[in-house]
């Protein structure tokens, strides 16, 4: 929003985010409180504090977009993975946790997002998260089979009120240079229960170089192909070493189900800078929805990223050792 709409729009503290943006008050949204000051961008570029605010007396069932309407009314999010200092001593997986923070509609400068922006959604992911997410599954399957674990993931509200839901099966995939049995999958529920996304990888060659996933609707029509790739994606962009102080963002390709062109999206794994996250090898993943796409679509692209999360970055933690299909 522009200084002149702020200033239009009178205190912040008459202001209500869901009368002006004619968004459910079941859904979580963020709402600015008090203005920024200079910045490297102007007042139109500058990261903005954002306040998310809780759900007002509503209940999800009351909810007529089934926990996914706030999708439709943000650019994007930043997922930060939390974390965990027993994970980090002694090497053990533990339970992957996760907070959201919402990319503000029409507030993210075109192209590649400077550094302060990524410092300011890694501060309001740590600080004030718009949703929170933890994994539910087997220690088992944790402890032999990280790579291939199947969980069950809620993303809730400070109130404890569940948006949607991710669920991953346990496929023990065998990747080989001619074909892939059993690939990784996740489906994502809404706030109703109801299936709305569907994603999962794909066989391609040369696929550890480069891995290819689908995100497909609810009724399993295929919406986008995410690329994660080390060599370059398709703007150029070397993702060796990253992300790291050297290289700081691995970016993804979010195209069209033929492949043929770009949709307008942009997802990443950006390194944090010098902190506790940026020294260890959490994940802090930004995705910039695509422009026209309704909430269910950004859901499953949502869900797609999810899952090159766990199957792709995680495997290049090296939490895959004890994963041996995937040296076949």
């Amino acid at each position: 929003m522009s200084t002149v709409g702020r200033a239009a729009m009178g205190s912040y503290a008459d202001y209500d985010p869901y009368e002006a943006r004619g968004i459910p008050r079941g859904i979580p949204v963020a709402s600015p409180v008090a203005g920024p000051s200079g910045g490297g961008y102007g007042a139109t570029n500058a990261p903005m504090p954002f306040a998310v605010q809780p759900p007002v007396q509503q209940r999800m069932t009351d909810d007529p977009s089934a926990g996914l309407g706030f999708l439709g009314a943000i650019d994007g999010v930043f997922l930060q993975e939390k974390v965990e200092m027993l994970e980090v001593i002694t090497g053990c997986d533990t339970h992957n946790v996760y907070h959201v923070t919402p990319v503000p509609k029409g507030m993210l400068p075109e192209g590649v997002v400077p550094k302060e922006w990524i410092d300011y959604f890694t501060n309001q992911a740590h600080a004030t998260p718009m949703l929170k997410a933890r994994e539910e599954g087997e220690c088992l399957e944790r402890v032999c089979c990280p790579n291939f674990r199947s969980f069950t993931m809620d993303f809730k509200d400070g109130t404890g009120s569940t948006f949607f839901t991710l669920h991953r099966p346990f496929n023990c995939t065998i990747a080989t240079p001619c074909f892939m049995c059993n690939p990784q999958q996740m489906s994502l529920v809404d706030g109703h229960g109801a299936h709305a996304a569907h994603a999962s990888e794909e066989f391609r060659a040369c696929w550890w170089c480069t891995r290819s996933f689908v995100a497909r609707d609810e009724a399993m029509n295929e919406l986008y192909r995410v690329r994660a790739g080390d060599c370059a994606t398709v703007r150029g962009k070397c993702n060796w070493c990253a992300p790291s102080c050297c290289n700081e963002s691995y970016d993804l390709d979010v195209l069209e189900p033929t492949e043929t062109r770009g949709v307008g999206a942009t997802a990443a794994n950006v390194w944090p800078g010098w902190t506790c996250a940026g020294i260890t090898d959490r994940s802090n993943i930004l995705i910039r929805f695509p422009p026209d796409a309704t909430p269910r679509q950004r859901a499953a692209l949502l869900a797609t990223m999810m899952l090159v999360e766990f199957s792709h970055f995680e495997w290049k933690k090296g939490e895959h050792e004890g994963n041996l299909a995937y040296a076949l």
